[in-house]
């Protein structure tokens, strides 16, 4: 199993940004090297409905510039899910654009004890589909966009299969394999944004 390890102080970090912005969710960065993580930003959530969903401002992510010219690399997105668990929905695997990294996510649903998982996800090709399998399911009631999963275990999907249908009425599939990843805590200092 892969391995991201944060200092203890970014860990309190991005549960404290969690509880702040919630009920909705709030997102950022961590940077370093090899799997380890020496600096956080935190982003602004730009996204449409961002009590469901997240979406980095196109600032914060300019960040990688900054970071990768002094040696280092986004190791890992974070994100919260104010009322449900720290796993990756449906529309998180749509989004997962960045395959090398670590998607952290900091579920809420039980408030006094926040939990904190780490992912990757990594998409597949979008393939052309002649038509939809009986088996899936709009995701948040969207007509455009539907899914199915193979469980990995009880009802957390070890992949999803998500289904666009364009306006005209095209049907593309992209798979979604999701890993777990491990993280640790590490004591050591590190630096703030």
């Amino acid at each position: 199993m892969k391995q991201l390890v944060i200092t203890q102080a970014h860990h309190d970090e991005i549960i404290a940004h969690a509880q702040a912005g919630a009920p909705n969710e709030v997102c950022g960065l961590l940077a370093g090297r090899a799997g380890r993580a020496d600096a956080l930003w935190r982003a602004r959530n730009v996204a449409a409905d961002p009590r469901l969903d997240y979406e980095m401002n196109p600032q914060t992510l300019l960040k990688q510039f900054e970071f990768e010219e002094q040696g280092q690399e986004m190791v890992a997105i974070y994100h919260s899910h104010p009322e449900s668990p720290a796993y990756p929905s449906a529309t998180d695997a749509l989004r997962a654009y960045y395959p090398d990294s670590v998607y952290v996510i900091c579920s809420l649903a039980d408030a006094a004890q926040p939990v904190m998982a780490g992912f990757r996800m990594i998409q597949g090709e979008a393939e052309p589909m002649a038509g939809l399998p009986p088996d899936v399911v709009p995701v948040r009631n969207r007509v455009d966009l539907l899914m199915r999963y193979a469980a990995a275990d009880g009802d957390r999907p070890a992949r999803y299969e998500l289904y666009s249908v364009t306006d005209d009425r095209r049907i593309n599939c992209q798979v979604v394999e999701i890993e777990e990843v491990e993280i640790i805590l590490s004591q050591e200092a590190a630096w703030q944004q």
